[in-house]
């Protein structure tokens, strides 16, 4: 790779052999087309073409709490969400430590625009993907003009087609993974603009864009390093110049970390992260969390060079910590290691194929969970930016092969287009997974049959099938409750599951069996608002009144002032003769939900009887 990498870029160069086009006659028509502004547009083209099956999907997964039941995005109460986490505007949240209000003011303009229609909020994110494309190509033809225009147009065409980006484009809440990269890949080319034209306001309007980019999600920060990277491999400039420049950007960051401070800390401790979340966390002690980090790299950089299968988890139970003597930890400590030293020590040289493996390097650190452990262990819209280095890589190496004449023109051009196909195909097969959250854990599931958390959500969904029907389907159910087992046998812990095995019980009579999982899953949850009055029902079935009684009372004391545990609590009282104490309760339940038809009907019922004296 040093013997291919061997030609430095500069600012304004004769481009040697290795890059520049033929001395004499008409230039190859690939180099006419990738050089020319319709290159630009066949990567917007390209983008629209791939996720153009995503526009009749529904809701999935983090799209739900994030747009379809958040309330601040709902409402378009931009003060609220740009003063409060991330999650705090849907109810069931917990405290986290997220801070994207520049996402979710988009998500509230969209929903303005058109409510509740998660067909459009798709559209937009696959128009931004697609501007995402143009930018990037007239982003980097700009900064690497030292070389071919062959070679930003095949690096942004190979980005914009690999099928990792699924996870992205076909998500509507990781639009902020899309807004973050436009913004950082914007910020860039007004950089580069200053640097040309020494017009201070490019440089103004850089700095202004990278704000919007840390933002919109907190990860854009690690461009802090790409913006003198990119200076000082592709740019005239000297070294103090260039970290002078590139340290105003501290600018934006202060302002956004002081922001994200002030709001965080407005609210409760955030909820820790479990080894369910992230897989690192199970290992013993700190070398077994470093060999698990790099046993997950592992993962991520196959998934960038062999983009199958691709699967939205690769958590507990699935992936188990392992030590530092682990094989596959060492082979992903060799690859993304090996890969970084050898760029360091390249850079001196300054060529694209060091500072593409340092732009991967640097963009997936935070990621990584070998710096700072984050909320997750694997997820491929964590490889969003980084997969950006890859393709420059793959793209310069693919034009010094044909520029040693390893192969010929034709054949290396034939080469880009039969792997931009084979991309576009697994894109475009993947796409549908990712249709609803249902569609999404069943195919997932098959992949990665030892994961807890997608055999849970897989349950789930198969519960939701069959919620309204009268006579739920026993084998459905079953097969929901097997899930469950196996996700609680992965990770005995996972007390959220015992909600849904209950209710998957209660549902085909197994009540019994089900108030156990009931009782274990209040123990964490005393707050829920479904499964009070649903174990309360099967204790006055039993006869047992007091315990259920009990159980609606607590739920309330715990703040679940629910109209649900208001009549049922009215109701056991009218049962047993507690005539006052029923209406108290009856009129608790109209109070938070006057338009219940049923509820007055019992109001009366109780008023009557208690006028009777019965």
């Amino acid at each position: 790779l040093a013997k291919m990498a061997s030609n430095p870029a500069q600012k304004t160069p004769a481009p040697k052999a290795p890059t520049q086009p033929p001395a004499s006659g008409q230039p190859p028509l690939a180099e006419r087309f990738l050089g020319h502004p319709l290159a630009g547009w066949g990567a917007v083209v390209l983008a629209i073409a791939l996720y153009f099956n995503t526009l009749g999907h529904s809701y999935c997964l983090d799209d739900i709490p994030a747009i379809s039941k958040n309330e601040f995005v709902k409402q378009a109460d931009f003060g609220k969400i740009f003063t409060t986490e991330y999650r705090t505007g849907y109810a069931e949240a917990k405290p986290g430590l997220l801070y994207r209000p520049l996402s979710l003011a988009v998500f509230a303009l969209e929903w303005m625009l058109s409510p509740d229609s998660p067909g459009f909020y798709h559209l937009v994110n696959v128009l931004f993907y697609a501007l995402l494309g143009w930018l990037l190509w007239a982003t980097w033809r700009r900064v690497l003009s030292g070389h071919l225009a062959w070679l930003a147009a095949v690096a942004v065409w190979l980005f914009v087609a690999h099928p990792a980006h699924t996870e992205v484009v076909a998500n509507i809440k990781s639009l902020d993974e899309i807004l973050a990269l436009t913004f950082c890949t914007a910020a860039l080319r007004s950089l580069w603009l200053f640097y040309e034209n020494k017009d201070s306001k490019n440089l103004l309007f850089s700095l202004v864009l990278y704000a919007g980019a840390l933002f919109s999600k907190e990860s854009a920060v690690v461009f802090l390093a790409v913006f003198p990277l990119a200076t000082y491999f592709f740019a005239d400039k000297k070294l103090s110049d260039n970290l002078k420049t590139c340290a105003l950007f501290l600018l934006p960051t202060a302002l956004f970390l002081a922001a994200r401070s002030w709001v965080l800390s407005q609210q409760p401790s955030a909820e820790a992260i479990s080894p369910l979340d992230n897989v690192v966390l199970g290992a013993p002690d700190f070398l077994g969390r470093l060999a698990t980090a790099f046993l997950m790299c592992r993962h991520y950089l196959t998934t960038v060079l062999l983009p199958h299968p691709l699967v939205s988890d690769m958590g507990a139970a699935q992936v188990q910590p392992v030590q530092i003597s682990d094989f596959q930890a060492l082979a992903g400590a060799a690859m993304l290691l090996g890969g970084c030293g050898w760029a360091i020590w390249q850079a001196r040289r300054r060529h694209v194929a060091a500072f593409a493996v340092l732009f991967f390097g640097v963009t997936f650190a935070l990621s990584s969970n070998l710096f700072y452990l984050i909320g997750t262990s694997y997820g491929e819209r964590l490889l969003f930016t980084p997969l950006f280095g890859f393709a420059l890589l793959l793209a310069f190496c693919l034009l010094k092969i044909r520029a040693q004449n390893w192969l010929p023109a034709a054949a290396v051009n034939m080469a880009v287009a039969v792997l931009i196909g084979l991309y576009s195909l697994k894109t475009v097969n993947r796409n549908p997974d990712w249709k609803n959250s249902f569609s999404l854990a069943k195919a997932d599931v098959a992949k990665s049959p030892e994961s807890a958390r997608l055999n849970f959500h897989y349950a789930l969904e198969l519960l939701k099938t069959i919620e309204n029907d009268l006579k739920p389907d026993i084998k459905t159910v079953q097969t929901a409750i097997d899930h469950c087992n196996k996700a609680l046998l992965a990770y005995p812990n996972y007390y959220t599951v015992k909600e849904t095995r209950g209710l998957a019980l209660y549902m085909i009579g197994q009540r019994d069996r089900a108030v156990q999982d009931f009782k274990d899953f209040l123990e964490k949850e005393p707050r829920n608002r479904q499964i009070p009055p649903k174990l309360a029902r099967i204790y006055a079935e039993r006869g047992d009144i007091a315990a259920a009684e009990s159980v609606l009372k607590k739920s309330i004391e715990a703040g679940t002032k629910s109209f649900d545990n208001y009549l049922y609590l009215g109701i056991i009282y009218f049962q047993i003769g507690r005539k006052s104490e029923a209406l108290s309760a009856f009129k608790s339940a109209q109070q938070i939900n006057p338009r219940d038809p049923s509820i007055q009907s019992y109001i009366d019922q109780c008023a009557a009887a208690t006028e009777n004296g019965r």
